[in-house]
């Protein structure tokens, strides 16, 4: 945009009113900004991939290239300021290109994109330059050429902004759901099962509905299981309760071998006691075809809206304690919390 606005009446007519001062030091300065805000776009796009000198390099350059802007607009001719316009353009330039052709080697998204749309437009601006210092060059281009090169560079940012942003939504969305979640199990981990189960806790106070919340104790007969055997009872204990219960339920891993299990509109009755019966014969049931499987005995606490009107940090200290100790006097596998 700023390259454009030097070969077009714009610039001239609106920030440089006197056509020889336009003419001296519009170039340079517009020269300067553009390669500050294409180091600035580099950076935020690929800088994140690359190391803390590329970084580093381009917090200089784009100092540099302000520096060189404001002495430009201070002086009467941009004469003496030539030569460092020049260096800074081929490093500018080479920054920018050994960034993109660095970040397209180690497979950055649309670095190589990037690549082939800024090639042509930094030839243009180059030669145009070129041509403006008298310097001759083989190839002439027609007068209107920076200002396609501009738009076509233009386009190519947007594109490369909108799927950057698609793409960092995508990554940020992946970052939460994984930093929610519990990495052996997939489910939700203790601290945000708790924040959701109690927030649909209260919810079903608020509107007088129906919830039921079970806390399920996983333990096999083999008491001393190492890491391997562990993991494996925890996974197989995943699989039970995914089939056992429904897919609105919420589930979350909140203790070594304890699955929570917050079952919205879910009121005490056969289809409760259904699936929890289900869950516990589940875990009995061996598959033959697996000689390494081992039988899991769930031990289920359970507590439910309609019969306790109670806080959800009291209905989570009683359902601990009922899976330690047992209100009946013959431990059974699924406990019903019983009202005081």
């Amino acid at each position: 945009m700023f390259c454009a606005l030097a070969y077009s009446g714009v610039g001239q007519q609106f920030l440089w009113p006197t056509a020889n001062e336009f003419a001296n030091i519009a170039l340079p300065s517009f020269i300067l900004t553009g390669f500050s805000f294409n180091l600035l776009f580099v950076n935020a796009m690929l800088g994140k991939w690359l190391g803390k000198m590329y970084r580093w390099a381009t917090a200089v350059l784009v100092a540099a290239c302000f520096a060189t802007f404001v002495h430009v607009l201070m002086v009467e001719s941009y004469a003496t300021s030539a030569a460092v316009l020049m260096v800074l353009t081929v490093l500018a330039s080479t920054l920018i290109l050994s960034t993109a052709i660095h970040a397209w080697r180690k497979a950055v998204p649309y670095s190589g994109y990037w690549l082939l749309i800024y090639l042509p437009f930094l030839i243009t601006i180059l030669l145009s330059m070129a041509g403006n210092l008298g310097i001759p060059s083989i190839v002439q281009l027609p007068a209107y050429a920076p200002m396609l090169a501009i738009m076509a560079e233009a386009l190519a940012m947007m594109f490369c902004l909108n799927a950057y942003s698609r793409e960092s939504h995508a990554q940020a969305a992946r970052e939460q759901v994984v930093a929610q979640r519990d990495p052996l199990t997939g489910f939700l981990n203790e601290s945000h099962f708790l924040a959701l189960a109690s927030k649909a806790w209260l919810r079903a106070s608020q509107r007088g509905r129906d919830m039921t919340l079970v806390y399920a104790l996983v333990e096999s007969k083999e008491k001393d299981l190492s890491t391997m055997q562990f993991e494996a009872l925890m996974l197989r204990s995943v699989r039970m309760v995914r089939i056992a219960m429904r897919e609105t339920d919420a589930m979350g891993r909140i203790g070594r071998n304890v699955i929570g299990i917050a079952m919205p509109d879910m009121k005490p009755g056969d289809d409760l006691n259904a699936r929890l019966s289900r869950l516990v014969a589940l875990g009995l049931m061996l598959d033959p075809s697996d000689g390494t499987a081992q039988a899991i005995n769930f031990t289920l606490a359970v507590g439910t809206k309609r019969t306790h009107h109670v806080s959800f940090g009291e209905i989570d200290k009683r359902l601990h304690e009922l899976l330690i100790k047992d209100s009946d006097r013959r431990p059974r596998a699924i406990r019903h919390l019983t009202t005081h």
